[in-house]
């Protein structure tokens, strides 16, 4: 498999079946459609683009949840403070592959949040993870806006995440 640039320290490749990607791409849907039923905001404009982003992002809790070996439960619903998996992790998708991993002042101390990239060819590469209150407690650098328009979060840097490697069930080594 091609590699891709990656500052973390135990990057891992994880394929989606056909299966697996169609699956979370129509929770992706579900997740929409519920979303506007209950008149929640968007925070980016309903373009194609952040269609993309919602399918992604749903594909990528699969993959950590493959990797982990969890079972995935997906909820079609969405509330603030609910994790994304069974277990209370969190994830998070970024379209490159250089990309900080985003932890949200909101997210809650105790849980794992995993950063997660690509999705082309059904592959995803699940960077690390790094536990919410030590993303907000170790560097004070972390904590800005990425970009114009955006509100301040902590922005951790790949090299900073913790390796898949102490989470993994022994076999996936």
């Amino acid at each position: 498999m091609p590699e891709f640039p990656s500052a973390a320290p135990d990057p891992r490749w994880v394929p989606l079946s056909d299966w697996e990607f169609d699956h979370a791409a129509h929770l992706a849907t579900d997740r929409r459609l519920w979303s506007r039923r209950h008149g929640l905001v968007e925070r980016a404009s309903m373009n194609g683009d952040r269609w993309l982003k919602d399918v992604r992002g749903a594909q990528a809790e699969l993959a950590v949840a493959k990797l982990l070996d969890l079972y995935h439960c997906p909820d079609p619903t969405w509330e603030r403070g609910k994790p994304d998996l069974v277990c209370g992790h969190e994830v998070r998708w970024g379209a490159k592959h250089d990309y900080h991993l985003p932890v949200h002042v909101y997210d809650v101390d105790d849980r794992r949040v995993f950063l997660v990239t690509g999705g082309d060819n059904q592959r995803f590469l699940v960077h690390g993870w790094m536990l919410v209150r030590d993303a907000k407690t170790i560097d004070p650098t972390w904590f800005h806006a990425m970009g114009k328009d955006t509100t301040e979060e902590f922005w951790v840097p790949q090299k900073a995440l913790r390796p898949m490697a102490a989470l993994l069930p022994v076999e996936a080594w």
